[in-house]
Order: C-alpha cells, then sequence, then structure tokens
C-alpha cells in the first residue's frame, strides 16, 4: 500500500471527516491530489506554522489548533 494513502487513512483523517461530515468518496478524490512534498497554503503571512502531514499543508498554526473558533 501506497505510504500517501496509508497516511491519509490515519485515525486522524477518520476523526477529521467525521467533524466535517466529509464522505470517504469526497476524501478519496482528493487524497489523489496530495503534493508529494509539504506545501504552504499561503507564504505571505509571517505567522507559526505547522504541517499537516497526511495532507503535506502547511498551515497557519491557528488554523490547525483551531484557535480561531475559540472565543478569546
Amino acid at each position: 500500500m501506497c505510504e500517501a494513502i496509508a497516511a491519509a487513512r490515519s485515525p486522524s483523517v477518520v476523526v477529521f471527516s467525521d467533524q466535517l461530515m466529509v464522505e470517504e468518496e469526497s476524501l478519496g478524490a482528493l487524497r489523489a491530489h496530495v503534493p508529494k512534498t509539504a506545501h504552504y497554503v499561503d507564504r505571505s503571512l509571517h505567522e507559526p506554522v505547522s504541517l499537516v502531514e497526511p495532507w503535506n499543508l502547511i498551515v497557519l498554526e491557528r488554523i490547525h489548533s483551531r484557535t480561531w473558533s475559540e472565543v478569546q
């Protein structure tokens, strides 16, 4: 089994799909486009970032940790 597919089927992805109510069919279509190396979602912002490993995306830490949804 391809490492990318194995990573995309990790428990964190299952939780993600359950939380956002995304169907496995939709995730499967997206898995075909996972970059081989890590890519920044937005390079213009200079804030702490975090790698979302199954998808090889580097996103803002506040988005990855979902602190934007909390009242501070």
